[in-house]
């Protein structure tokens, strides 16, 4: 009878191991999922600060397109006219600082680099005018098209915005 005791407190010290094993693994994968969620947390934190950027950016180049002096599309301080190529290309991997754009003046705390923008001026609409009759003049409208580029706190993440504005 004793060896059948003994041999059952064999028994219930490996099973006690196994539970402890166990719980130790769902611990630690518990932990890991925590910390990936932080993780993702962070990352749209970080997405919606450098959006926030990039939307104020698009909101200056609106402010400077509806004052009375329109700046002159010529290629420099982030105006371009339509179609230039020499106008910022944000499409590509590579993270260049100005390149051609107009920097934010405004403050912008929590970010890497201050959001940039720049602004292309389309070609003009003509609308006919109300009137019924032969011969009257036709209205034109201009539109320009406003890219910004905002950046979050690791200057990795990027957001960039675009939007066509009428004055």
């Amino acid at each position: 009878m004793n060896a059948t005791k003994a041999n059952q407190k064999g028994t219930v010290l490996l099973v006690s191991l196994l539970i402890l094993l166990v719980l130790t693994l769902i611990g630690v994968t518990g932990a890991r999922v925590s910390i990936l969620q932080e993780r993702m947390t962070g990352n749209v934190a970080d997405r919606h600060l450098a959006f926030q950027a990039a939307e104020s950016a698009l909101r200056q180049a609106e402010a400077v397109l509806s004052d009375a002096a329109v700046p002159a599309f010529d290629g420099t301080g982030g105006f371009y006219p339509a179609g230039d190529a020499n106008r910022p290309s944000w499409a590509g991997q590579q993270i260049e600082e100005g390149g051609g754009a107009a920097s934010y003046n405004g403050e912008f705390e929590g970010v890497s680099r201050l959001p940039e923008y720049y602004v292309e001026q389309l070609p003009q609409i003509s609308v006919p005018g109300v009137e019924t009759e032969v011969g009257t003049p036709t209205t034109e409208i201009q539109f320009y098209r406003i890219t910004a580029r905002g950046f979050g706190a690791r200057p990795d993440t990027v957001v960039v915005v675009r939007s066509v504005y009428r004055p």
